[in-house]
């Protein structure tokens, strides 16, 4: 009798370890990171931007057209959108990036939010400005995760 007992408490030990090892145990309260993959700039409508320069990159053009006024200077808003890959990324965080410049100041850097100042065509030698903005992505994640674009703006008077 002590042999039968002992068998079948060895046996019924062995399926339960089968029976875990197959089916697995979810963890409760872990929830898995998931990082962003890719991030692309959108205008401000949400439309893919698909103009390309000689060279191949992202290229947009934008009218100045003022949307507000401090101590007599104009200034125009504009807002990028962004689409974060895959879309259930835990934390759709981004930055955007412009460098230092006497036209375009990145406003808010979580949201795409520029604020673009009037130039004086009197004195500039052209009625555009080209400057290049990042977004890149910043949840912790790999590093290398931007899209970038030449921003064009046309001062000329319609």
């Amino acid at each position: 009798m002590k042999k039968s007992v002992v068998i079948s408490i060895i046996c019924l030990a062995l399926l339960s370890i089968i029976f875990v090892a197959f089916f697995g145990v979810t963890p409760a309260g872990i929830i898995p990171t998931v990082y962003i993959q890719s991030v692309e700039i959108k205008d401000m409508s949400g439309n893919k931007i698909t103009k390309l320069t000689a060279e191949g990159e992202k290229t947009i053009t934008v009218k100045f057209q003022p949307t507000l006024e401090v101590e007599s200077v104009k200034y125009m808003q504009y807002f990028f959108t962004t689409k974060i890959m895959p879309e259930d990324a835990t934390l759709s965080a981004i930055r955007y990036y412009c460098a230092e410049n006497d036209f375009v100041k990145v406003e808010n850097p979580k949201n795409g939010a520029l604020l673009i100042k009037q130039m004086n065509l009197a004195t500039s030698s052209s009625p555009y400005y080209i400057c290049n903005i990042t977004c890149a992505a910043d949840d912790g994640g790999l590093a290398g995760i931007e899209d970038n674009l030449k921003l064009v703006i046309d001062y000329r008077q319609a």
